[in-house]
């Protein structure tokens, strides 16, 4: 007697997805490549303005050395973000991945000129003093923040998403936007019409005719204003053209290594403002993280801390850094590729010595107007606290959202 017995057939074998396609550019980018460049350009201006005007640096050398440094450290910084988050979406098979925005820091860009260099050109009345004393600070900076990369993802394991996520909120609001909404009232009449356009385009989706972006129209009509009143001086505009100095980066070791030698009274602001500039950077990536986009801290720090070093080391006191934002540029559709863009453009102006003559051309209420607004983006992180979103706070902050932001700025 035989028994028949019949092996179930096997299951058919499983094909691996397949590698997800990695564009060099969507339509996403587009937006948010316009939507940080003109960020970081802002930022740019202001910087330019306070190094000649407050501690009274030439500026053949701020548009000749320190904007050309600051370039050296946006191309790389960038580069290198831009590199993370391709190595991230082959790793994880995704198409989605946006690399995190990197620019001049907002807070220490104040710092640096208020609390580091502007003392010590009022006591020796020597700007150049004041120069070396702000690159000494920026390089201990980046010192700190790279040791920060080897605690930091300690530190991000014992600390709550909550704690770190609201610290944006607060810095955000306090840096980004307070004091641009206390300065528009320096010149209201600009102002005012420049802030009613960004709330009218931010509450309502208006869309300009031929898809112009609002904050674009927004400068151009304070721009206009500011021309048109009287305010903004023609003469300005053809002595900041006769300053352009096309700057070829070159390494300012001389003054870094004078700073260096007076760093005793530097420690007392460089350590803390090091200490808060890599645990904002660790708030920043676990931003990303909760938007989907997961980076090594340890990658992201050693790179922010690097720009510092570098910058400085070539004539810039403004360190870089992971800038809060990712979640909106990721839903503008913003991907690997448009932070990079963002930065070589800024830095080949930079290179140009461009950067005046836009000074002398737009407004300052108007940038600054438009900068304020940028304040509230990093309220969505704070719906996606500990992977939880309730209804009642996405109704009340949904308008605050950074998507809609940047929508707003690129409708």
């Amino acid at each position: 007697m035989t028994t028949d017995v019949t092996k179930p057939a096997a299951d058919p074998p499983v094909d691996p997805p397949a590698p997800a396609s990695l564009p060099l550019w969507t339509r996403g980018d587009t937006n948010a490549f316009f939507g940080l460049g003109f960020n970081i350009l802002v930022n740019v201006l202001t910087l330019t303005g306070l190094m000649i005007g407050v501690v009274s640096v030439p500026a053949g050398d701020v548009l000749g050395t320190v904007l050309p440094a600051l370039g050296v450290a946006l191309i790389l910084g960038n580069l290198y973000y831009t590199f993370l988050a391709r190595r991230l979406a082959r790793r994880e098979n995704r198409a989605d991945v946006t690399a995190l925005p990197y620019g001049p820091s907002v807070p220490h860009m104040f710092i640096v000129v208020f609390v580091v260099m502007l003392p010590v050109y009022l006591k020796t009345k020597d700007p150049i003093q004041a120069w070396s004393a702000g690159l000494a600070w920026a390089f201990m900076i980046g010192v700190i923040v790279m040791i920060g990369a080897f605690v930091g993802p300690y530190i991000r394991k014992l600390t709550p998403r909550a704690a770190m996520l609201g610290t944006l909120a607060g810095i955000s609001i306090t840096f980004i936007s307070m004091r641009p909404a206390a300065q528009m009232w320096e010149a209201a009449w600009i102002g005012l019409p420049v802030l009613a356009i960004i709330l009218i385009g931010f509450f309502t989706d208006v869309k300009l005719p031929f898809g112009i972006p609002v904050g674009l129209a927004a400068l151009l009509v304070g721009t206009a204003i500011g021309w048109i009143g009287g305010f903004m001086s023609a003469p300005d505009v053809g002595h900041a053209i006769s300053d352009i100095a096309i700057g070829i980066p070159n390494l300012r070791l001389d003054l870094l290594f004078h700073g260096l030698s007076n760093l005793a009274p530097l420690l007392g602001t460089a350590i803390p403002l090091g200490v808060y500039n890599f645990t904002e950077a660790m708030s920043n990536v676990e931003s990303a993280a909760a938007a989907g986009d997961n980076f090594n801290l340890r990658s992201v720090l050693l790179a922010d801390g690097a720009g510092a070093v570098i910058g400085s080391a070539f004539g810039s006191p403004f360190p870089p850094a992971v800038y809060i934002g990712h979640p909106g540029w990721k839903d503008a559709g913003g991907r690997a590729n448009y932070s990079l863009a963002s930065g070589v453009v800024i830095g080949i102006l930079c290179f140009l010595g461009l950067f005046g003559v836009l000074e002398a051309l737009l407004p300052v209420a108007a940038e600054l107007t438009s900068r304020g607004w940028r304040g509230s983006r990093p309220l969505y992180s704070r719906m996606r606290i500990s992977g939880v979103e309730t209804e009642a706070l996405k109704v009340r902050v949904t308008r605050l959202a950074p998507a809609k932001a940047a929508e707003m700025f690129l409708a």
